[in-house]
């Protein structure tokens, strides 16, 4: 029989995040959805207790914690606003197709700096047109000399404005299908990249969620 019985760190690292989200996030969330505001307080304080980049390694500034732990953080959050956790919880899957497949160098090029303060990232993948297929998806990269250059449009990215890095995943061989895409982490302000207006949705309008 599996045991699904947390540890004592799960419940303390649980319980820190409940009070937090009690006493910042849920005496706020009222007015910030009715504003569809988004909160770079709450995100400011989220990172200092030590949360924001939970699931980056250590060596790379991060928190070094798991899945397991993230789930519970989310919970604890949405039940505050769920909104705000789509925001904070969010930022985790930008640096996720890094850590899985980038090399150690550039890993320790753009995870630190990203990690150092209250930055957010963006997992910029579904499309209007394929939905969350990678398979389908229309954005193409492909190779000018030492550089790539990525055309396409994301919808529905969460942080689609606030981030400082997009994880941005685009086709190099439409033949290929679901094999022929990678993964390409963009600083924000590179040239090219335009924001949309920020979509309005049902319980989520404190999340900055936009076309990229």
């Amino acid at each position: 029989m599996i045991d699904f019985t947390l540890t004592e760190d799960q419940e303390a690292l649980r319980d820190l995040v409940r009070e937090f989200a009690t006493k910042e996030i849920s005496p706020l969330a009222p007015t910030l959805d009715e504003e569809q505001r988004h909160s770079p307080e709450i995100v400011q304080k989220y990172f200092d207790l030590g949360f924001l980049h939970y699931a980056v390694p250590e060596d790379y500034g991060g928190a070094g914690l798991g899945t397991l732990d993230g789930c519970l953080f989310t919970e604890e959050l949405g039940a505050a606003c769920g909104g705000i956790a789509c925001v904070l919880g969010g930022n985790t899957p930008g640096p996720t197709p890094l850590l899985i497949a980038g090399s150690d160098e550039l890993k320790g090029e753009i995870l630190p700096p990203h990690t150092e303060g209250p930055n957010l990232a963006a997992f910029c993948l579904t499309e209007a047109g394929a939905g969350s297929d990678a398979g389908a998806m229309r954005s193409a990269a492909r190779l000018e000399g030492d550089e790539y250059v990525i055309n396409g449009t994301k919808n529905f990215i969460t942080n689609g404005s606030v981030a400082s890095i997009y994880s941005v995943f685009a086709m190099e061989d439409l033949e290929l299908g679901n094999k022929g895409f990678s993964a390409f982490m963009v600083p924000a302000g590179t040239p090219g990249i335009s924001i949309g207006k920020k979509e309005n949705k049902m319980g989520q309008r404190t999340a900055d969620t936009r076309e990229v």
